[in-house]
């Protein structure tokens, strides 16, 4: 069995060789390696030929910049394994990842395998692991849900999926939240679904990472394209719950925003503005309650009721 793993690179200086050298260090040797390089300024380029020459494993594409989402669907498109995994330029694996993998689906022929990830900062220190195993008894039905909020994390970095399936999905355009339909048509595609109670990726945490990015409102524009998707393809209905809880999210994430850069005045009118557009898209007040945080609940209650006032002390103080 043959692994490709997907790896988008964008001035990712130095830090990419620890990336590299977690696959050339794996115990299990048959996989190749597609780095797209998306316009990288920096020493990326040189530093992946350089690898790319020491090892005919690794292929090496070079495109202008596009961003991580088109990078990854060019990368699907040159792969060739039986699985496809992704790795971002700044993580790194562990070194018996393709192993692992290899065991547990030898053993269960899994169509999408989740697995734990290690989330560090750039001296190795841990700041959280995120367990799958809460998730192994959940409904294919529930699981696209817990996808659709980012409860059962959107990246693909983790998770690893047949080539056949993969190569139905899509990642979007969008410059934050590119991989979330990607994600639900990952598991929608699936039938045979598996999680494995290993920490097998390390996530390296960026303080000016994607979770940064976006502006105001960087999820309003996901959950369109998301409900678009479900309409697309006749489910609407079955996640329109989970979609309305989504979109909540995303204008309390706004709302947040807002509250720690302006002052109350300026603040009460942007909130004001913000709820009317996401109103016109969602009905914000029709969600799945189990898919909502406690404070996105709080918040939803504060809303409908107009009490802005608390709505911006609370997240002044909080934040």
């Amino acid at each position: 069995m043959k692994y490709s793993t997907i790896m988008p690179v964008y001035n990712a200086g130095d830090k990419l060789r620890k990336s590299i050298e977690s696959i050339l260090s794996q115990t299990y040797s048959n996989w190749e390696l597609i780095i797209i390089d998306d316009g990288s300024i920096d020493n990326s380029l040189d530093i992946c030929n350089e690898y790319s020459k020491k090892d005919s494993r690794i292929k090496v594409i070079h495109q202008d910049n596009h961003g991580p989402g088109y990078a990854r669907n060019v990368g699907i498109k040159y792969a060739k394994g039986d699985y496809i995994t992704f790795l971002d330029a700044d993580d790194y694996y562990e070194n018996t990842y393709y192993e692992d993998l290899f065991n547990e689906i030898n053993i269960n022929s899994f169509d999408v395998i989740f697995f734990n990830r290690v989330m560090e900062n750039d001296k190795g220190k841990i700041n959280k692991i995120n367990s799958v195993k809460k998730f192994k008894k959940c409904t294919k039905e529930e699981l696209i849900k817990l996808q659709m909020m980012g409860i059962l994390p959107w990246g693909p970095c983790l998770k690893i999926a047949k080539n056949e399936i993969i190569k139905k999905c899509v990642f979007s355009d969008l410059d934050v939240g590119e991989e979330c339909i990607f994600s639900y048509e990952v598991i929608d595609n699936s039938n045979n679904i598996g999680f494995l109670d290993k920490t097998l990726y390390h996530y390296v945490y960026n303080e000016n990472g994607q979770h940064t990015k976006g502006g105001i409102d960087p999820w309003r524009n996901v959950a369109i394209k998301l409900k678009q998707k479900l309409l697309q393809k006749g489910q609407l209905e079955n996640y329109e719950c989970a979609i309305n809880a989504l979109a909540l999210r995303g204008l309390c994430i706004a709302i947040k925003r807002i509250c720690c850069s302006n002052n109350y005045k300026n603040s009460k009118k942007l909130i004001s503005k913000y709820i009317k557009e996401y109103e016109e898209e969602f009905n914000i007040y029709n969600t799945d309650k189990k898919l909502l945080d406690k404070t996105s609940k709080i918040i939803m209650r504060l809303i409908r009721l107009k009490l802005y006032f608390l709505i911006y002390i609370g997240t002044k103080i909080k934040y």
